[in-house]
């Protein structure tokens, strides 16, 4: 394996030396604070696909435990909403993790709609519908148990669900990717909060419940907020929690008039984001209230 320090970042930086021998470099997609992501091709077929280079030096220990579940993710689930990796010989999953995934042509769901608002164009409601099937059934998965994959994950919470974080492939369906902050999550029973000193993560608090912003007990239903502040976005273009810290983004959440008003769409789907959205995480729907809701069932 060929790396080097990088002189102003402590971690091992990617160069096309540790990539796999049958893979070329394209272009640099994006750069991070542990990560970067290149664009490279397949030398036997010239697929491209792409290549993320995540150093495990230097960082958190929580950090680091993280990122090994979220590559155990990306390995061992099976699921068409969900990112698939697949492993690069030069991943030593100690000191650097090398995952290979397909390339979704820069197509992300933010991207997507900052194009939609810089046109003054209107996001169809049954792209929302689908967005919303494909994200319930997404996260469906992830927090039901893994045996029928041979895999000893616990049920998980993405915990970071949000439009950046959301793939859309050549037939319009949405895969769900960004896993740096999931965590497997208790079987039963409410999870503890994020941290003890009674701050959340070091995270934007933008798409975050307002139960693990107030840094109280959680369970699964922090990922159906995720989902609701995207399909809001989808609607109006604008980001349901503009608030950047904590104590005004609470109460912005607190304040906010309830049911959302999202203009042109059923009276459906503004019950269904709107439910999404409370703000009492107990009377929030869990994701298999969800899931097996007829509205969403009927577009399966």
């Amino acid at each position: 394996m060929s790396y080097y320090k990088c002189k102003k970042r402590s971690w091992i930086c990617m160069t096309a030396h540790i990539l796999p021998h049958n893979y070329e470099m394209v272009r640099q997609v994006s750069a991070g604070p542990y990560a970067y992501v290149y664009l490279v091709r397949n030398k036997a077929d010239g697929e491209e696909v792409i290549a993320k280079c995540v150093s495990l030096a230097d960082i958190s220990n929580e950090m680091r435990q993280s990122l090994k579940l979220a590559r155990r993710i990306g390995l061992e689930l099976k699921h068409h909403n969900i990112i698939h990796a697949m492993k690069s010989p030069m991943d030593d999953g100690e000191h650097i993790m090398i995952q290979i995934t397909r390339y979704y042509n820069d197509r992300d769901l933010l991207t997507f709609i900052q194009k939609c608002k810089e046109t003054s164009q209107f996001i169809p409601e049954e792209s929302v519908w689908r967005c919303a099937v494909c994200l319930i059934s997404a996260v469906a998965y992830l927090q039901s148990s893994h045996a029928k994959d041979n895999s000893a994950l616990k049920p998980i919470a993405h915990k970071n669900i949000q439009p950046s974080n959301v793939l859309i492939d050549r037939d319009g369906n949405y895969v769900l990717t960004g896993f740096s902050y999931c965590v497997e999550m208790q079987e039963t029973g409410l999870n503890l909060p994020e941290t003890s000193d009674g701050t959340p993560k070091t995270r934007s608090v933008t798409y975050m419940a307002p139960e693990t912003i107030d840094n109280k007990q959680w369970d699964g239903r922090v990922d159906v907020w995720g989902i609701g502040c995207t399909l809001y976005e989808m609607c109006t273009g604008m980001k349901y929690v503009e608030a950047v810290t904590p104590k005004f983004a609470l109460k912005e959440i607190t304040t906010t008039e309830m049911p959302p008003r999202l203009l042109g769409y059923s009276p459906d789907l503004v019950d269904l984001v709107g439910r999404m959205l409370l703000a009492d995480f107990r009377k929030r729907p869990q994701i298999s209230d969800l899931f097996s809701d007829e509205r969403i069932q009927s577009r399966m």
